[in-house]
């Protein structure tokens, strides 16, 4: 995808995925009692141990605190989020090996219901370059708290109502 289809994308992908702390805000709000907490305590690295439901909610959640529209990417938009990377951009080396990251994308050809395995993307920091690169798919069940797995939001683009809609192709 060149960089002119994803100026015209009606979402913005986060830069990083969801901190810690940012997710800990959540959950004082009461938005997930279970989150046994920081893996690695520091409040700015990637927040793990959320399950897919729970990933879910927190963009719920943070759509109401911001006021505007965030939700998990799908497996294509996260694809094409990763292709519009320069290889000497340093949001390259997050996608390229920090924790594996939810997407909204049901796995293979499964019905999207809420037990449907979930597409992870990027790489985590626990397995060889191989699987520690952005191109890299996999999946997980939904409600896994893998050590290795965190999320990164879309946002609605400034000016873009979620009415309109944004990227979706899947392929």
């Amino acid at each position: 995808m060149d960089s002119d289809t994803i100026a015209e994308m009606r979402w913005t992908m986060a830069d990083n995925p969801v901190t810690n702390a940012e997710y800990a805000a959540f959950v004082a709000a009461g938005g997930d009692p279970d989150w046994p907490g920081p893996c690695g305590g520091a409040a700015d690295v990637a927040a793990v141990r959320v399950d897919y439901h729970h990933a879910v909610v927190y963009c719920e959640w943070r759509t109401g605190v911001d006021g505007t529209e965030c939700r998990l990417p799908t497996d294509g938009e996260w694809q094409a989020w990763a292709d519009s990377l320069a290889d000497d951009d340093p949001r390259r080396v997050v996608a390229d090996g920090d924790v594996w990251e939810w997407t909204s994308s049901a796995w293979g050809g499964e019905p999207d219901t809420p037990a449907a395995r979930r597409v992870v993307r990027g790489g985590s920091w626990y397995f060889d370059f191989r699987r520690a690169r952005a191109a890299y798919r996999d999946w997980y069940s939904p409600g896994s708290r893998s050590g290795r797995v965190g999320f990164r939001v879309v946002r609605a683009a400034p000016g873009a109502s979620h009415t309109q809609g944004g990227h979706t192709d899947d392929n």
